[in-house]
């Protein structure tokens, strides 16, 4: 029966992810289920599919990576994001023997106070906004122990101003270990789902889909992992999109030099916006160092004459007196930064 389950899954994120590439990157609604509530991650770079271990913040990014070694652990995230603008995470797993593992959670943002005025300009008051969804998971091994098939549900609620949104979304998630290279490999098609409700009148909007392609290598007889992860593969012109949004005097002056890409160069600068890049340095048992460089954001938000560190995240782990401590910190402008703090445990641990 699991077995005809599992192909089932199979073909049904297959199915949804070649119809996923009609979607349009860069538009849409609840935006904040794409940012990264754990420091772990954040630090590696934004997102990561193919990690396994007992971290219950990895099911957050692929449902299938959720498993037994997660049994009663608790997250809880918090990121102090830029201006007033604050979101978090908070999840508890769950393992029932011959079924699987669960997981349920809630994930918030808060855009904090606005000032609210007439079409003349006269301010009325203030008025706030904040974003909610709940997070529902479960993960199984399938076929054998090195295969695993996750999905997510998540009920959202957004609330802006006097505008109420209700929407149901779902990830879709496969894992596969290979133990005698030290290699894994995880694919997940996130964020499928409609709006239930619009904001006003039967004005619908699409959700922000991606589909993750993530693999990881350990070495051997080194404190290393490395982790590539390949992002919104179901839109292939993030680069495009961008270039034509574009319309900076650097732009302008290289379209006007008359000069061309060939088609591999295209082909590569296209990947680059699709490539997060993450190592894992484990310089103690209890103690990891995390390096991630971000593609994308560093193409799109490093200045025409300053380089800078657009991009490029770092962060630690330290498991101490039987809590997991973590902190991230991405960048995205010299002025404008996010700080990612991750806090887990096993319940066992205390009762």
């Amino acid at each position: 029966m699991f077995k005809k389950t599992g192909v089932c899954i199979i073909i049904f994120i297959l199915f949804l992810s070649l119809s996923g590439f009609t979607q349009i990157g860069g538009k849409g609604i609840y935006k904040f289920l794409e940012l990264t509530n754990s420091a772990r991650i954040a630090s590696l770079g934004g997102k990561n599919i193919s990690l396994k271990d007992d971290d219950l913040n990895l099911a957050y990014q692929n449902p299938a990576l959720l498993n037994s070694q997660m049994h009663h652990s608790v997250v809880l995230n918090y990121v102090g994001y830029i201006s007033d603008v604050k979101f978090g995470y908070f999840s508890f797993a769950h393992r029932k023997k011959e079924t699987g593992t669960f997981a349920g959670g809630i994930q918030y943002i808060n855009y904090g106070k606005f000032t609210a005025a007439n079409p003349s300009g006269i301010k009325t008051g203030t008025f706030s906004a904040a974003e909610y969804a709940l997070h529902f998971s479960y993960s199984r091994p399938l076929l054998d122990s090195n295969l695993r098939a996750g999905v997510a549900v998540k009920p959202i609620i957004s609330n802006m101003e006097r505008y109420t949104s209700i929407g149901l979304a779902a990830d879709l998630g496969l894992y596969y270990n290979f133990p005698d290279q030290l290699l894994q490999l995880g694919l997940v098609l996130k964020n499928t789902g409609h709006q239930l409700t619009p904001y006003y009148g039967a004005h619908y909007e699409k959700l922000p889909l991606n589909l993750l392609l993530g693999i990881s290598k350990n070495l051997k007889h080194a404190p290393f992992r490395f982790t590539v992860t390949f992002h919104h593969l179901n839109n292939w012109s993030l680069r495009q999109n961008f270039d034509k949004k574009d319309n900076s005097e650097l732009s302008q002056s290289l379209n006007n030099t008359g000069n061309t890409e060939t088609k591999w160069e295209s082909a590569l600068k296209e990947t680059m916006y699709h490539t997060i890049l993450g190592t894992e340095i484990h310089l103690l048992q209890n103690f990891a160092i995390n390096i991630g460089y971000n593609l994308q954001r560093r193409q799109e938000l490093m200045m025409e004459n300053e380089k800078g560190l657009y991009g490029l995240s770092i962060g630690f782990n330290l498991n101490l007196a039987g809590f997991n401590i973590s902190y991230g910190r991405s960048s995205y402008h010299r002025a404008a930064g996010s700080n990612h703090f991750s806090v887990s445990t096993e319940l066992n641990r205390f009762f």
